[in-house]
Parts: structure tokens; C-alpha cells; sequence
């Protein structure tokens, strides 16, 4: 279970939804996690994806999984992460996750900012400025 945002896209008036929680996805996510199969990861921190699979093989294990919205503060953009924490005899890892620009991406709550942000539609690829104002939903 979780909760969302979602802001309508100006362009093709498609819902742009960013999810928070764990869902029903939890274990079909660990298992992905396990098998060095996520892609997120993967695809935009691939230092921290050899580190993760370097961390589980010896013996680090995921102690917390979930869908978090992420704040660029250079370029300003909201993306989704799925964010994790592996842990081994009280030691902590948690991978960081990098915007398209380079910048550390981090945790956010869309309700609690008082600037604009950019999203892309995830169907038509439009950018466009949101402000604050999201419908808040709950998911499961």
C-alpha cells in the first residue's frame, strides 16, 4: 500500500502519477533486487547497481523497499526512485540515485515544496511546470 500524486500533463491530458509505498510489489521487487535485474538502478546509477550486487553476494541484505519521489535541485525535476537500504551487522547502504543532469537526486514530498517543479509525461515525453498542487491518492 502507498500513496501518490498525480498531475495532469497539459499536453495529451494524460494522469503523470508518482507513486510512494511498497505496494503489492514488494516481493516481485526483491526478487528483481536479488537476480540483478533492476533496471531503475541500473539504468541511472550504474556504479551503485555493481556496488549493490558486490553488497548482496556478500551477504548485505534489504532491510527497507519502496517507491519514493525524488527532487532534482539543480534542474528541478520530480522523478520516482525505487529506493532501498541494505544492511549487514548494523552497517547501512543506501544507493543514491542521479538526475539526468548529473545532480544527486533526493527524497521529496510534492505537498511540502513551495516552488515549481518539471515533470515529463510519461506518455507523450512533454515537459511542463507543476506547481505544488497534486491530487493525492491512495494505491495498492
Amino acid at each position: 500500500m502507498g500513496h501518490g500524486y498525480s498531475f495532469e500533463c497539459p499536453n495529451c491530458k494524460s494522469s503523470v502519477d508518482f507513486l510512494e509505498g511498497i505496494g503489492f510489489c514488494y516481493p516481485s521487487s526483491l526478487t528483481a533486487l536479488f537476480s540483478g535485474e533492476n533496471p531503475e538502478l541500473k539504468d541511472n546509477a550504474p556504479a551503485e547497481w555493481k556496488t549493490v550486487q558486490t553488497l548482496l553476494k556478500d551477504g548485505w541484505n534489504p532491510v527497507d523497499y519502496k517507491y519514493q519521489v525524488c527532487y532534482c535541485p539543480d534542474c528541478k525535476t520530480l522523478e520516482e526512485c525505487t529506493v532501498f537500504t541494505l544492511e549487514k551487522e548494523g552497517a547501512i547502504y543506501t544507493p543514491k540515485y542521479s538526475c539526468t543532469c548529473g545532480a544527486e537526486l533526493q527524497a521529496c514530498n510534492p505537498l511540502e515544496m513551495d516552488i515549481p517543479f518539471t515533470i515529463t509525461c510519461k506518455e507523450c515525453k512533454t515537459k511542463f511546470s507543476a506547481k505544488p498542487n497534486p491530487c493525492l491518492f491512495l494505491w495498492d
